[in-house]
């Protein structure tokens, strides 16, 4: 994993702390912070599926905007 990923799933991971005890997470809303707080350029896809991904290891549901 490079530097970049981790600073994405640190970014991730701090959303997710964050909103500890939140019946479920935005997936845009999530996007968009890590996108504030990281200046990645990953398109959407690759983070929903990052986030995605680290949301279902820590128990927490991601829902998708319509």
């Amino acid at each position: 994993m490079d530097e970049h990923d981790r600073l994405v799933r640190n970014a991730a991971g701090r959303v997710f702390s964050e909103n500890t005890g939140a019946a479920f997470l935005s997936t845009a809303d999530c996007i968009e912070t890590v996108r504030v707080r990281t200046d990645t350029k990953l398109p959407d896809a690759e983070l929903e599926a990052v986030l995605i991904d680290m949301a279902m290891a820590r128990g927490m549901v991601m829902i998708p905007d319509l």
